[in-house]
């Protein structure tokens, strides 16, 4: 028997939050109550919320889709895992991150119940950031993963860092190959022409 789309969001949603405070409580003690820390918990705290809430998918992506999006995610997370322990952050690199973190959740939470982790279409969010750009929350992304370099500067980071752009690019494709099924998208897209950085894309 299938499980239904609501039981699976559910349960990726209470492991994601159950994640964000794992985080917070298996920190050590220098590390627990960070910028950084409280960040990553809070942006735990947002994707786990709108997996739970989050609408039925209208339209699945392609496997090919589904795997365009993946390398994206993995360079994101080795960003964050070649950083330094939170604790050992400059101030400066902690400020770029919680403001592409909080960046981020905003425009989470503006996509509200039409999150998607995976190339999906559910309905179109027109406004807040997305009425700036059509993918604000890669560009937070993007933000955070370069504050997690700039934090303690390293060419493994590095090299995770730029690869995330144009893995990010290849994501973005892939999800707007499946989003371009809606009428509404199509009209967005129209009126809202870049992709993540005004002027540029």
């Amino acid at each position: 028997m299938m499980v239904s789309q609501r039981v699976m969001n559910v349960t990726l949603g209470v492991n994601v939050i159950a994640w964000g405070v794992l985080g917070l409580a298996t920190s050590p003690a220098a590390d627990r109550w960070t910028v950084v820390r409280i960040a990553v918990s809070l942006l735990h705290f947002v994707v786990g919320t709108l997996l739970i809430t989050r609408a039925n998918v209208v339209r699945h992506g392609e496997p090919r889709e589904l795997l365009h999006a993946l390398p994206s995610i993995v360079a994101g997370g080795f960003a964050f895992k070649c950083s330094p322990d939170p604790g050992s952050w400059p101030g400066y690199a902690e400020v770029v991150f919680a403001v592409a973190t909080v960046f981020a959740a905003v425009s989470l939470i503006r996509l509200g119940r039409n999150f998607a982790v995976l190339p999906a279409l559910r309905s179109v969010t027109s406004t807040g950031p997305y009425a700036w750009v059509r993918h604000p929350a890669y560009a937070g992304e993007v933000v955070m993963a370069w504050a997690c370099w700039l934090a303690g500067p390293n060419w493994v980071g590095g090299v995770a860092v730029i690869l995330l752009v144009p893995f990010l690019a290849a994501r973005i494709l892939a999800e707007e190959r499946v989003l371009t099924n809606s009428l509404e998208y199509q009209s967005y897209a129209e009126s809202v022409p870049w992709r993540l950085v005004r002027g540029v894309w």
